[in-house]
């Protein structure tokens, strides 16, 4: 039963239609091919909010290339661009349409909330332990987990 199960999922994860493009990196991208989400690394630092186990949704897409993961129905790749995140949309279902890509990836990370406030806030109140590690892990976000595959 194990061993069909397995055989099942891998089955689906490679029988999807989607095939998204290798992301060039962001030195080699051009700026239009970005979309900023005007934040600074204090409010948030793609390498201490996607890789760090709150979602495995996330690859890296190589040295300083950012990372590729799922955001709703899209495809993602986000990276440091000029003074900030950045994100391009790689692939995405045809009920996610392109006009609501800004919106869903600045949801998923919570854009609509000050970080650098409630961090202050935080080291303040714990000194000891979380303001010695505010002081070295900057814009680490809380991404907005969503509802599986209905996400959207």
């Amino acid at each position: 039963m194990r061993a069909s199960l397995h055989q099942a999922r891998r089955v689906t994860m490679h029988a999807s239609p989607v095939k998204p493009q290798a992301p060039p990196t962001p030195a080699k991208a051009g700026a239009a091919d970005w979309t900023p989400l005007h934040l600074p690394p204090a409010e948030l630092a793609l390498h201490h909010t996607l890789p760090t186990g709150q979602s495995f949704r996330w690859r890296s897409a190589g040295a300083g290339a950012g990372y590729v993961g799922v955001v709703g129905r899209r495809v993602v790749h986000m990276a440091d661009v000029g003074d900030g995140a950045a994100y391009r949309v790689l692939a995405r279902v045809p009920e996610a349409t392109p006009d609501g890509d800004n919106a869903a990836v600045r949801d998923y990370v919570q854009a609509g909330v000050a970080l650098a406030p409630l961090a202050a806030a935080w080291a303040a109140a714990d000194p000891g332990r979380y303001g010695r590690v505010a002081r070295v892990v900057t814009g680490a976000r809380v991404l907005r987990q969503g509802k599986g595959w209905r996400e959207g």
